[in-house]
């Protein structure tokens, strides 16, 4: 009798510890897209400290408003009244796409009786990103607003933003000056 009392505690601690190694064997859940990150074991003390990078500018701050925020129905109204509001994905290549890229919003409104758009947009860019398209555009001053115009874009920096819209009805930055005016004063 007291060698089946030594072989079931013999048995006991084992399977207890079998329970407890297999205790910390749960999936790990891991979203669509992403890698699972290792999971940490405890063979052995790390030595290593961690180590403090600099940390590097981002990019671009989103954009914390949507376009009926920016771009007023009662502002465009006023502006002319057959205008209205539509849904769009800007083309590759143009400002407006390149503003929804630095975390922006692009944001169309259509002529009613003409079929002309008019596309507004805005983003964050990071400071010396934002320098850099400034810098860029320089030559292009416009004379009618703050800004820059070329072709049928007009561009304009206030405070951290940079603005542009762009329309085939503004053949001058005098025919953007009005709608730049509106893009302006929608920022919070």
């Amino acid at each position: 009798m007291d060698n089946g009392l030594v072989k079931s505690r013999a048995i006991v601690p084992a399977g207890t510890i079998l329970l407890l190694a297999l205790a910390g064997c749960v999936p790990q859940v891991v979203e669509p897209g992403k890698t699972a990150a290792p999971t940490p074991t405890s063979s052995a003390p790390s030595s290593a400290s961690p180590t403090s990078e600099p940390s590097a500018e981002p990019e671009a701050t989103p954009i914390g408003f949507g376009c009926a925020e920016f771009i007023s129905a009662q502002a465009m109204y006023d502006y002319n009244s057959i205008f209205s509001a539509v849904d769009f994905e800007p083309a590759a290549g143009t400002v407006a796409a390149e503003a929804v890229a630095n975390e922006g919003i692009a944001c169309r409104w259509v002529n009613t009786s003409s079929g002309t758009t008019i596309d507004f947009s805005v983003a964050m860019p990071s400071a010396p990103a934002l320098e850099a398209r400034r810098s860029a555009l320089q030559g292009s001053e416009a004379a009618s607003f703050d800004g820059y115009f070329d072709a049928d874009t007009a561009q304009v920096f206030a405070g951290g933003y940079w603005i542009a819209v762009t329309s085939s009805e503004f053949l001058g930055d005098g025919d953007a000056a009005p709608v730049v005016e509106i893009a302006v004063n929608g920022l919070p």
